[in-house]
């Protein structure tokens, strides 16, 4: 009996990671880290942000390792204008335009920092 292996719903619809760029905002524990190893499993390279730099770096390095894409942790807070502008920055310096960005905490509450109105338009 042949075998069929089941697809993922990206497959199915076609999404592509691999060559993409994902920021994932709150990345280093739980809900953001589990974001973050899946773009990355899929084939995106990550910039992983957190207020907490010894973490962001911890999964930055462990993603690198353990998925081999490029990552970069970043530690600031995605709260703030200063910590956006901090974000987009270093993305910036990975060169190229970022094609995702993820942000599964909620900051609805100050929307006039959210780090989605400070990143540059280089793609339709």
């Amino acid at each position: 009996m042949l075998q069929r292996r089941r697809r993922t719903v990206d497959e199915l619809i076609g999404l592509q990671r691999t060559g993409k760029r994902a920021i994932v905002i709150g990345a280093s524990n739980r809900i953001g880290l589990a974001m973050t190893r899946g773009l990355a499993r899929e084939g995106a390279d990550v910039i992983v942000t957190a207020r907490t730099e010894s973490a962001v770096d911890k999964a930055a390095a462990d993603i690198v390792s353990e998925l081999g894409v490029r990552a970069h942790g970043v530690a600031s807070d995605g709260a703030t204008a200063a910590g956006c502008d901090a974000i987009v920055s270093a993305a910036a310096m990975m060169g190229g335009a970022n094609d995702v960005l993820e942000m599964p905490v909620d900051r609805n509450d100050r929307p006039e920092h959210s780090c989605e109105y400070r990143q540059p338009r280089t793609r339709p």
